[in-house]
């Protein structure tokens, strides 16, 4: 592949990767009811919105979901994969595969997200964190509901937390046999065509 092809794919890839981890942390960010007023909330509306609100007329929310966004970061997913394909063999492949690919790669994404989430929390808690700066109290918001599962099942022992290890080795468990086994099934999917 010449180096013009491959700087046309990482420059394609980065930019649909980043209007896909805005979507999602949108998403995520209203399921936990995320302060609105952070400056990292309001990035990630202000940055979406031109996406969002069009088809937002069209495809209301329910149940408190967002499902413009979902949609639309579906969407995305599926253009970011089958391009990268495209422009790498010369042909369209399987759209089941494709769709697989898609929730792979957003499903990582969630993995990456709630992984450096969490690190954050775990690292700030040692160096007496600020709990003014807004990307500690969104990865504090983001974790919380995982985290106040896990602390169900393990309580603080004498005074140590260990929910943010033990979410840690979760979120990796769920990187290994979700998403890993939706990639590998979707790479089965294409190259079955």
């Amino acid at each position: 592949m010449s180096p013009l092809m491959q700087a046309g794919l990482f420059l394609m890839d980065t930019a649909f990767s980043f209007f896909i981890v805005v979507l999602l942390l949108r998403i995520l960010l209203q399921w936990v009811r995320a302060d609105f007023y952070n400056p990292i909330s309001q990035a990630t509306i202000k940055i979406s919105n031109f996406l969002v609100l069009p088809l937002r007329r069209l495809i209301p929310g329910y149940f408190g979901l967002d499902w413009a966004s979902i949609l639309l970061l579906m969407i995305l997913a599926f253009l970011k994969e089958g391009l990268l394909i495209a422009m790498q063999t010369g042909v369209w492949v399987n759209n089941g595969g494709l769709l697989l690919l898609a929730l792979a790669d957003i499903l990582s994404l969630v993995f990456y997200i709630y992984l450096f989430a969490t690190l954050i929390i775990a690292v700030m808690s040692w160096l007496k964190p600020n709990h003014y700066n807004p990307v500690v109290q969104i990865a504090s918001q983001l974790i919380a509901p995982p985290l106040t599962l896990v602390r169900r099942v393990i309580p603080p022992l004498a005074g140590f937390d260990f929910s943010p290890m033990v979410l840690v080795i979760l979120l990796i468990l769920f990187n290994m046999l979700v998403v890993q086994v939706l990639a590998q099934q979707g790479i089965l999917l294409i190259m079955a065509r």
